[in-house]
């Protein structure tokens, strides 16, 4: 069990590492910045995990968990936008909360990957952790830019970050005792997952960067995005 807390907080560490990045090189440009992260964003989802989701069920599955995860996030998102938890008008704050939600759903089946993975080898195990650990860099950024945009201090703006890495552990835990992931099972948290995170694209990111620069460095930094997001996806 140890081992398996051990290795999901390898996730827990990428996640952190990418805040830190975030948090101290993203406040540049804050438009171009949400253009890249929507680009890394809309990559990973179109090339990764609806694939991934389709491959492990069939379109239909794939297509009604992704329809779930985009009003599942719309419902959050009206709640969050309706209760202002920083009790400010400030819509980078509630987007950044929008993404630590759409985050966490798509860490907890990566740490059933993780748990499944150890109840099956150590070796397994962290090869899985380690394999996360990359992936969440990205994750880690596109979490904490909004904060930094909406002028959080740096400290809230780590553990925030932080939050939407812990699913991950809970994640694991769960593939641990079950000892293995159905597919089925597997393939609708993934598309819930990528139905979450393209809300966060088309809705929060991308809006957001528009008003801040021109609709050409927006599609450029776009592009960028998709690119390192298939780069990431290959090399990982």
């Amino acid at each position: 069990m140890l081992e398996i807390i051990f290795y999901s907080s390898l996730g827990i560490i990428g996640t952190a590492i990418g805040a830190v990045f975030g948090i101290f090189f993203g406040t540049k440009k804050i438009g171009k910045t949400l253009a890249l992260t929507a680009g890394i964003m809309l990559g990973v989802v179109v090339f990764e995990i609806l694939p991934l989701s389709y491959q492990l069920s069939d379109f239909f599955t794939a297509l009604v968990a992704c329809a779930i995860g985009v009003l599942g996030i719309t419902l959050i998102s009206a709640v969050i936008g309706k209760a202002n938890p920083f009790k400010q008008d400030n819509r980078m704050l509630n987007m950044g909360l929008v993404i630590l939600v759409s985050m966490a759903l798509h860490n907890f089946p990566e740490g059933m990957a993780i748990g499944a993975g150890g109840a099956e080898s150590s070796r397994t195990g962290l090869l899985v952790g380690l394999t996360i650990a990359f992936h969440d860099l990205p994750e880690g950024i596109a979490v904490a830019i909004p904060f930094v945009g909406g002028k959080l201090a740096k400290r809230r703006v780590f553990f925030l970050t932080l939050l939407s890495a812990f699913s991950t552990v809970l994640g694991a835990l769960v593939g641990y005792l079950l000892g293995s992931i159905s597919d089925y099972m597997n393939a609708v948290s993934l598309g819930v997952a990528g139905g979450a995170m393209l809300f966060v694209v088309f809705r929060e990111l991308l809006p957001a960067s528009l008003k801040d620069i021109k609709v050409s460095e927006t599609i450029l930094y776009l592009l960028t995005g998709i690119l390192i997001s298939i780069i990431l996806i290959s090399v990982i």
